[in-house]
């Protein structure tokens, strides 16, 4: 008799494992935050370092050339129902719907990448090209929407490349997401930060001092005031004065480069 080995079978190289959908629209979601992320930051340091007078952050140019296209009708629904947090929704339902564009996107991803990378790139298209729209916009500006869409595509096309395993669970993405996640939210905070408090024109503004006021105190008529309810007061008190503001961000103008020329039929 002759021993004889079992017969084993030839190795064969695995298949890339398909990830599931939804594995795809967190990662679009992610690399969205990066984009944004990035971009926030990029566009703060312009502020901050004085080579922008536009509005080089994507996400406030997309709102702001939004509600120039937006009909008074709806404009004063959203004032008469949000207030003075008219803009702060705005930007909210901004966000929203660029992270529902970006799911979308990711779960493209997880079976034709090339055609994602490609609907990616146009999202960052539209906000540079809503950053060249804005007041005061100059070529730099829209080099943070650029930067920050590199990012993203980079990001998007790293997780979207599927794993040569043959479990799933192999793959599992949460560190990723995290990480991106994270590198996404605080280089926003830092370029809100930068940009909105570090600018020169908070500077120039915090060194000027109030103009003394001579003379006798303004006396109201009587009578001036008719009290009636639901009519705004001849005074109003500074807790309960506030505006509407027209832009998404208030211009950041630097108080030394500031004038004011008054014209007209005046003799002072």
């Amino acid at each position: 008799m002759t021993a004889t080995s079992p017969a084993t079978r030839p190795e064969t190289a695995q298949e890339p494992v398909a990830r599931p959908l939804w594995w795809g629209a967190v990662d679009g979601v992610v690399a969205g935050l990066v984009t944004v992320g990035l971009a926030t930051l990029a566009a703060g340091a312009l502020v901050a370092l004085g080579q922008s007078s536009g509005q080089p952050a994507p996400i406030a140019a997309v709102s702001g050339a939004f509600i120039d296209r937006t009909p008074p009708w709806l404009k004063d629904f959203a004032v008469s129902t949000f207030g003075t947090n008219d803009k702060r929704a705005l930007l909210v339902g901004t966000v929203v719907v660029l992270a529902l564009v970006c799911a979308a996107i990711g779960g493209l991803a997880t079976r034709r990448l090339v055609p994602a990378l490609v609907a990616f790139a146009l999202v960052g298209v539209v906000g540079a090209a809503a950053v060249t729209t804005r007041p005061g916009a100059g070529p730099l500006d829209v080099l943070p929407t650029v930067l920050g869409t590199v990012a993203g595509l980079w990001f998007l096309s790293r997780s979207a490349t599927p794993a040569r395993t043959g479990v799933v669970s192999a793959a599992n993405p949460g560190r990723r997401w995290l990480l991106g996640g994270a590198v996404g939210a605080v280089t926003a905070y830092l370029g809100s930060y930068v940009g909105g408090g570090s600018s020169a024109a908070t500077v120039s503004r915090d060194a000027l001092k109030s103009v003394p006021v001579k003379g006798t105190k303004l006396v109201i008529p009587a009578g001036a005031d008719l009290r009636i309810p639901g009519l705004t007061p001849y005074i109003v008190p500074n807790a309960d004065f506030y505006r509407i503001d027209t832009a998404i961000v208030v211009p950041h103008i630097d108080a030394n480069d500031w004038k004011l020329k008054v014209t007209g039929m005046v003799d002072r």
